[in-house]
């Protein structure tokens, strides 16, 4: 890897410029009553969630993002007078975290009960999802972490923007090193922008046990009671201590 096309202390500097993901984004386009992007802090689910409102948006569609719980409530009481009407998405971002939350039961009235008719649409970033939503059959649609990962081409995207005239082999060797994942991916190419030294194999030290220590500390931003009802927030924790004692 030449010095001048990542180590450069001015690449350092530049904005990190975020890839337009269609192969997922385009999939908001697709008609289900509800999306739910699943993963953990890390997989690209909120930088995704944002694409598809710009996908929804110029599609024609009104979008409704709810930053509070207080606004999604709003929303839903709006909804029920008839306040919007056409083609209408609401969009959440974590803002429903424990599985067995009640919130989940009143955005199921709208997408498989008896407020289905109203052709509202919830497009949802979660760390997980409630038992119903697997049952919705072609109504729903689940994007699950290993979709989130960039894939070979993706990569190829994402170098194109960030870091031109890299070596060609730059992506499978970070397809290899760390599998697509969209936050240690960054954070290694950002590191290899500032360290003369990086190459992929110091890259692991973003990678494996790492990244999970990263999806951690990003997880404290949540209420500690509310991650103790999410299953995969179990199992991470579950897999950190093995690791520590293996």
């Amino acid at each position: 890897m030449s010095s001048s096309t990542l180590n450069d202390g001015a690449r350092a500097a530049e904005p990190w410029h975020t890839l337009e993901r269609d192969r997922l984004s385009g999939l908001a386009l697709a008609e289900q009553r509800l999306t739910l992007i699943v993963g953990m802090p890390g997989d690209g689910r909120t930088t995704l969630l944002r694409q598809m409102r710009g996908k929804l948006g110029a599609a024609g569609s009104t979008v409704l993002w709810c930053a509070s719980r207080a606004e999604l409530l709003r929303v839903l009481a709006e909804l029920d007078s008839g306040a919007h009407t056409g083609r209408t998405a609401v969009m959440l971002d974590d803002l429903i975290v424990a599985q067995d939350d009640e919130l989940w039961e009143h955005i199921r009235r709208f997408v498989a009960g008896p407020d289905r008719e109203l052709g509202v649409r919830f497009l949802i970033a979660s760390l997980g999802m409630p038992d119903w939503a697997s049952s919705l059959g072609p109504e729903g649609m689940v994007i699950h972490p290993s979709q989130l990962a960039f894939d070979a081409s993706e990569l190829d995207g994402l170098l194109a923007l960030n870091e031109p005239g890299a070596l060609p082999e730059l992506r499978m060797r970070l397809l290899d090193a760390l599998a697509g994942h969209p936050l240690t991916t960054r954070s290694a190419l950002q590191r290899s922008r500032s360290d003369a030294d990086a190459d992929a194999e110091g890259w692991s030290v973003v990678g494996g046990t790492s990244s999970a220590a990263m999806t951690l500390q990003e997880l404290r931003r949540f209420d500690p009671a509310e991650l103790d009802r999410v299953d995969a927030v179990r199992m991470m924790r579950a897999l950190c201590v093995l690791r520590r004692f293996s």
